[in-house]
């Protein structure tokens, strides 16, 4: 049996209890005051008082949990309990408690005390405190307790005044700080070189484009190496083992012997809150002197509750590695040869430099040099050259252009069409071209530059040609190729020029050649002279005339016309439409304009649509087991889930409307030649019109109806065939085929009138009557809920009896409308298993033969507080007692109240701890039984009949047959 049932129970019992009380009060209403019952005989006003110190949970001693003290910063809590002293004391009623904690506060933790009996004990409220270092003295926490303004009942009209008072310490644990740190040694190598160059042939005189070659030899050594840089880095951790205090760290240090205070970084600035139980790790660095052995010690400073602390590391070379390797192997770099490779030892590179006249002519300064080190030598040759100069020439080729000039004209008959839509009209247009003049101009020169290198070896370098001409200035040139461009021996370089001239007069055209280097530049000219040159183009002698409409309309050499006819078409053509003719060479054009005016049908409808839903229902019911085994005085609670669905049949699918047809030709009636309807995709829906000629202006409006498959989206579209004419420019027309106007509606069913049967349903439960109403637009719903099965005793919505017990259950619905209906079910087989409750009595558990059957874990001089977190007082035989007494002094205990409870309660504890005893009740849930009735919530003399009941149903470990009061 579970402490929760038998703890409901109790108040059950308390609820009567309370009302007898108050009866009882009503009754004492005409008797003196104070005139409660008191212990026989008693003659004297002793008060028992004590005081307890709980942690931050309000329930766990202190002196019973971890290791009895506390540390700064955590949470407690001071209790004061005061109870009858025994013995021959009176009872005694009323004042107040105080508890003074140590930061010096005092906290009212009871007022008016109720009366105070042998077996009533009266418990304070809760005094809370916080420790701090600065309230320890001589290593404890010092609190006390004072009870005062109570008064005794020792006899009638003889009330003497009562106070107690005590005082608890509780000792404190100081912590410090822990610090650990890592050392990590470094140094550098550093490896030395050296360098030398030397060339074979260091002089070369040639003549220009002769070549010579010389050798270069670069030669490197290895000559040692050098350790430097010796450092040490490393990380100091920083533990705050307080399980509730901040450490205050106001600052961390590191000393290394023989070098002094190093550099640390904690990543934030000093004061730094380290909380409970957390780290902080800081790094530090430093460079040494060499590489002597050392120490390193780091320290750190704190402030508040939680002290600092210090750690060391040794610095140690020996077997270290160097860290940095450097010029371990080196790069070289000559300044004509580029890179010469990668040097891990002394070696040597040889290449060879080819020198060319004139280009190289002078001294070449030659030096290689390792990157890493900057070392550096040199090897110098020197070139002696001869140089020419490049031969120029040019053509000159004069042009001019003749253009003639024209004028257009265009003219149009008809001007205006008025059509129906479908409809054609024909215009005349007729285009006049006519010469007027010419005129002479863009005078303008243009020819060739040849450049060519008569030098036997050398190359020029061009950097740039230039041309001039007198009254002119410079014309552009184009040599094909970016300057500077290098002319081989021999070579030939042929540019063009060309520039507009502002009239025909003769002028000097003369080209420059500029060079750098060993072959020198040079010019040539040659005369620009018009007399007796043609013209070069003549623009616009004969023209070509285009139109907008008809394309092009031929050549013309001298002044005339033509003529074409466009057709305009209704709607394609409806508008304004400006012709233009244009004269293609010069750009001058002449436009005719003309209006077509269109009129057409309009076809509109309407579409609804109606059909019939019909809703098709079922159910499913399930729950989270089937099958399940309990104990007798348990319950079992089952989760059951139905959920109701529907599915919707929808039929007689249709739609209908109107087709309006109007005409928007304000001046003729329009003849239909017939009038249809499809619905998508291609079901033809019956069609009645009045008539098929629509007046000027007018409409008519016919009906449609169509069946349909399904309610698919679909596409409704009403057709109406007009009648078409084509005009010739008389305005005569002649029937020339049908336009078709149509119009289109959606055949949508989201908006459809619908007929609905069976939209709703009610569900029902055998196991909880009616679950509710669900209709379709709410499918699918669950209804969830649970079922109780418990045994006779307990709290449950089916009884349960010992053995199988079959439970089946039916969920069901019906239809609102046709009464159609549906049902699942769900069967629940729940077997009870039985046993019978075991207990031994408190005059088995004391006898000394029976130790030994006393659970593992447990022993007679264990102490009753320890395991059930109170301290109490009971009888040891006549007026005796004694004060926090052992498991076996409580088993043993005489006398009623506290020491009744103490029996059974030792009892119910051993019993339910043992493997053998078949007890009703777990261990926990004895101890806050007990810890209830201690502490009042439940009552003494309850708890003690209830452990009583348990204990004393027999057990079978040595056929014990002990039983007690």
């Amino acid at each position: 049996m579970s402490y929760a049932m038998l703890k409901q129970s109790w108040w059950q019992v308390l609820a009567v209890l309370t009302l007898s009380v108050t009866a009882a009060m009503i009754a004492m209403q005409v008797l003196p005051a104070f005139a409660h019952k008191d212990p026989s005989g008693c003659d004297s006003t002793g008060v028992a008082i004590s005081m307890t110190v709980l942690r931050a949970d309000g329930t766990t001693p202190v002196a019973t949990s971890g290791d009895g003290t506390v540390q700064s910063a955590e949470d407690v809590n001071y209790r004061t309990t005061v109870s009858h002293a025994g013995g021959s004391n009176c009872n005694f009623e009323g004042g107040d408690v105080t508890i003074t904690t140590p930061d010096g506060v005092v906290h009212t933790v009871a007022t008016g005390v109720p009366l105070v009996d042998a077996g009533s004990p009266f418990t304070t409220a809760l005094a809370p405190y916080t420790v701090a270092e600065s309230h320890v003295v001589g290593g404890f926490l010092s609190a006390s307790t004072s009870y005062t303004g109570g008064t005794a009942h020792l006899s009638v009209g003889a009330h003497p005044p009562v106070t107690a008072s005590t005082g608890i310490a509780t000792p404190y644990t100081d912590t410090a700080l822990e610090v650990s740190k890592t050392v990590d040694p470094a140094f550098d190598r550093e490896f030395l070189w050296d360098i030398e160059k030397t060339v074979d042939i260091d002089l070369h005189d040639m003549e220009t484009g002769q070549s010579g070659d010389s050798e270069y030899t670069v030669t490197i050594t290895q000559t040692g190496s050098v350790d430097s840089n010796h450092s040490v880095t490393g990380t100091i951790t920083i533990h705050n083992p307080a399980l509730f205090a901040s450490a205050t760290i106001t600052d961390v240090s590191d000393d290394i012997s023989g070098v002094g205070a190093v550099a640390v970084d904690c990543g934030a600035a000093f004061p730094i809150v380290l909380g409970p139980g957390a780290t902080l790790v800081c790094t530090y660095s430093s460079a040494l002197p060499n590489g002597a052995s050392r120490t390193n010690t780091a320290t750190v400073d704190t402030s508040g509750d939680v002290d600092g602390g210090s750690g060391s590391a040794d610095v140690d070379f020996t077997g270290v590695t160097p860290t940095t390797v450097i010029n371990e192997e080196v790069n070289v770099e000559d300044t004509f040869a580029g890179s010469l490779g990668l040097f891990t030892g002394s070696g040597a590179a040889s290449y060879t430099r080819t020198f060319t006249c004139d280009g190289d002519a002078g001294t070449h300064d030659n030096t290689a040099t390792i990157i890493e080190t900057g070392q550096s030598d040199a090897a110098s040759v020197t070139v002696l050259c001869t140089t020419v100069a490049l031969e120029v020439t040019k053509t000159a080729d004069p042009a001019f252009e003749r253009e003639f000039s024209w004028d257009i004209d265009k003219t149009v008959d008809p001007a205006v069409w008025d059509l129906f839509t479908g409809d054609t009209g024909a215009s005349m247009y007729t285009v006049s071209v006519t010469q007027t003049g010419s005129v002479d101009f863009n005078h303008s020169v243009s020819g060739s530059i040849t450049i060519h290198n008569p030098a036997a070896f050398a190359s020029a370098t061009i950097t740039g040609v230039s041309d001039d001409i007198s009254g002119v200035g410079a014309a552009a040139v184009d040599c094909g190729v970016a300057f500077p461009i290098v002319l081989g021996p021999g070579g030939t370089l042929v540019c063009t020029y060309s520039s507009a001239l502002p009239n025909g007069e003769s002028r000097t055209n003369t080209a420059t050649a500029d060079t750098a280097g060993d072959v020198g530049g040079g010019s040539g000219s040659a005369d620009i002279d018009f007399a007796g040159v043609a013209p070069t183009t003549t623009i616009n002698g004969t023209v070509n005339v285009g139109d907008t409409f008809a394309g092009s309309l031929g050549a013309f050499s001298a002044s005339g016309s033509i003529s074409y006819t466009r057709t305009f078409a209704c709607d394609a053509d409806e508008g304004s439409h400006n012709n233009t003719a244009t004269i293609v060479e010069t750009g001058q054009s002449a436009s005719a304009s003309v209006q077509v005016n269109c009129y057409d049908l309009l076809v509109e409808k309407t579409a609804d649509t109606s059909l019939t839903r019909t809703w098709d229902w079922t159910i499913q019911k399930s729950a989270d087991q089937s099958q399940a085994a309990i104990n007798d005085g348990d319950t079992l609670t089952v989760n059951y889930t139905v959920v109701v669905s529907a599915v919707a049949t929808d039929s007689d699918w249709m739609v209908s409307g109107t087709i309006t047809i109007t005409n928007n030709n304000p001046f003729q009636a329009a003849h239909l030649t017939g009038v249809s309807d499809i619905v998508s995709p291609a079901i033809a829906a019956t069609v009645v019109c009045p008539a098929l000629d629509i007046p000027a202006g007018g409409s008519i409006a016919c009906t449609y109806t169509a069946a349909l498959p399904d309610a698919d989206d679909r596409t409704n579209t009403a057709t109406a065939s007009q009648q078409n004419f084509a005009y010739d420019s008389a305005g005569v027309g002649a029937p020339s085929g049908t336009t078709n106007y149509s119009g289109s509606a959606a055949v949508e069913f989201s908006g459809a009138a619908v007929a609905v049967i069976d939209e709703c349903v009610d569900v029902s439960d055998t196991n909880v009557g009616a679950l509710g109403t669900v209709c379709a637009a709410d499918a699918p719903t669950t209804f969830n809920y649970s079922i109780t099965f418990g045994t006779a005793g307990t709290t449950h919505d089916i009884l349960v009896e010992c053995g199988e017990n079959e439970n089946p259950n039916v969920a069901s619905f019906v239809t609102q409308d046709t009464g159609a209906t549906g049902e699942a079910n769900w069967t629940v087989i729940i077997t009870v298993e039985c046993r019978e409750m075991e207990g031994c009595t408190p005059g088995f558990w004391r006898q000394p033969h029976h130790f030994g059957h006393w659970p593992a874990g447990y022993t007679p001089d264990m102490k009753f507080s320890d395991m059930f977190g109170r301290v109490i007082t009971v009888g040891v035989g006549g007026k005796a007692t004694v004060t926090d007494p052992t498991l076996l002094q409580a088993v043993t205990a005489t006398g009623g109240g506290v020491s009744a409870l103490a029996r059974h309660a030792v009892a119910a504890l051993l019993n339910s701890a043992h493997p053998d005893v078949n007890y009703a009740l777990d261990t926990a849930s004895v101890i806050q039984m007990v810890q209830d009735a201690l502490d009042g919530i439940l009552g003494l003399n309850t708890v003690h009949t209830t452990l009583a009941e348990e204990n004393e149903r027999g057990c079978s470990l040595e056929g014990q047959a002990f039983l007690e009061e």
